[in-house]
């Protein structure tokens, strides 16, 4: 199943860095704060059942497990000179915000969106978010080659994350960045990251 190739598709690539040495920045991103929901569910009991710590189904306990498996998986990727970035996943709408786009842009008679997609509360994107950047931050301060980036910081505000960058709606879903978006949009969310800031501190 899912889990089952992730974890072959993980293990390949552990053992590819510990091959090559030579590589010297390591991104790895994921969508954390949808991951530490679903770690055990009643499809997957395995993962609830083989851990005797494992005594209930919440986000508390997928987030001490999410640290507990990320910092044994960069002490096995960790070289003497190799950088480590945790990316952390972009504010979240948790609602698909396109039908609402398309239905301002049309002529099509849609029915009304009862919330704003033009941006999202930052205090809702902020409380969904706590737990997995929490162990984003835990985990890189464990190693002083090991920095994380939080998309929540740096994009959202006192009271509004963006859902519109370089005038294009980012979102092709309710979790997912649009595949198709224009090279400036890209551009502003690597430059509002500090990606590039980033990779020059560490040359």
């Amino acid at each position: 199943g899912y889990t089952e190739e992730c974890t072959r598709r993980n293990r390949k690539i552990v053992r590819w860095l510990n091959e090559n040495t030579d590589v010297q920045i390591v991104i790895i991103a994921a969508a954390w704060s949808g991951h530490i929901g679903m770690l055990y569910t009643e499809e997957q009991a395995y993962n609830k059942s083989s851990s005797p710590r494992v005594l209930e189904n919440s986000r508390e306990v997928g987030a001490q497990l999410s640290e507990f498996a990320l910092q044994k998986t960069l002490e096995s990727i960790q070289s003497e000179n190799r950088h480590i970035l945790l990316l952390g996943d972009m504010p979240r709408p948790n609602r698909n915000l396109n039908e609402c786009a398309f239905s301002d842009m049309t002529w099509l008679l849609r029915s009304n969106c009862s919330r704003s997609y033009e941006s999202l509360d930052a205090k809702e994107v902020n409380a969904f978010h706590k737990m997995s950047d929490k162990v984003l931050i835990s985990v890189a301060a464990l190693n002083d080659k090991t920095d994380a980036i939080l998309p929540t910081e740096k994009l959202c505000k006192k009271e509004k994350c963006p859902t519109f960058l370089s005038g294009e709606l980012i979102y092709r879903d309710s979790n997912h960045i649009r595949l198709n978006l224009n090279t400036a949009t890209l551009e502003e969310i690597g430059d509002t990251l500090g990606l590039a800031q980033y990779l020059d501190s560490i040359r």
